[in-house]
Order: C-alpha cells, then structure tokens, then sequence
C-alpha cells in the first residue's frame, strides 16, 4: 500500500511539473526600408496564429533602435516568443487623443506602408524551438 501511494505521489508531482508554461525562444531582427536603410523607432509586433489562422493571445513586440535592429519581450518581462506562426506588424505612427475634444493628435507620421501593420499585414514569421531565431524585414515606405 505504500508502493502504491508513494508510485501515485511520484506521478502527480510529475503531472504539476510538467504543466510548467511553455518555453521562450530568443526572436531578434532587423527592420529597413525598401532601400535598403534601417528603419529605426518601429514598433514590430509579432501576434500568434491558431491553425485556422485566427489572431491568438500571445503578442511580443519591441521598438527598434538606431540601427533598425530588435529584440522581442513578451508581457515586459520575458525576452522572445513562444514557438508558432506570426502575423508581423511594423508601424512608425503614433498618436494620442486630445483631452478636451477627444481629436487625434499625430505624434510621428506613419511612414510604414499600410500592407505592414494591421492583422491585414503581409509579413509573416515562424519561431522555432532554437536558440537564434533571426528575422529581416524590408518594408515599403507609406504613399504620401
């Protein structure tokens, strides 16, 4: 009876330990323009596909720097992406809402084409259970 409770006890604790959350990977990349230059001050937003390609709940993004270059933190905390296929985002506009007239106020124009930002992107990436997932993106600039 105590083999039996000890053999019982030892599965459970290997059930819980098991259900852990699932594994980061390290996702880093490069954003530039169409020409070929970095595109700095983008914000590249990777949003998980379920198999029917609907949006799914984990998203990690990060700003790019001077040169162009990224490296994606998931809930400000956890540095990478969970394996799976991405919709990939890349927007440079920002914006906020006047206080009094509730009016958009433009912070930094978009100079991003449209077909790159919005879950009606046409970037795509798969993170992969590796340690360097390395991405470029070259982006079309936005018609004026």
């Amino acid at each position: 009876m105590r083999m039996l409770s000890l053999i019982c006890l030892i599965c459970v604790t290997t059930l819980f330990v098991g259900c852990g959350e699932e594994k980061n990977w390290p996702a880093r990349g490069k954003v530039m323009t169409d020409d070929g230059n970095p595109l700095p001050g983008a914000l590249v937003t990777f949003v998980m596909q379920q198999p029917d390609g609907n949006p799914y709940y984990a998203v990690s993004k990060e700003r790019t720097n001077d040169s162009g270059e990224f490296v994606l933190v998931q809930d400000m905390t956890n540095e990478g992406c969970k394996v799976g296929n991405y919709k990939v985002m890349i927007t440079t506009g920002q914006q906020r809402l006047d206080e009094e007239t509730g009016d958009p106020i433009i912070l930094s124009p978009e100079l991003v084409s449209s077909k790159c930002y919005g879950l009606g992107t046409i970037l795509t990436a798969t993170v992969e259970p590796k340690e360097d997932n390395y991405f470029e993106f070259k982006v079309d600039r936005a018609e004026e």
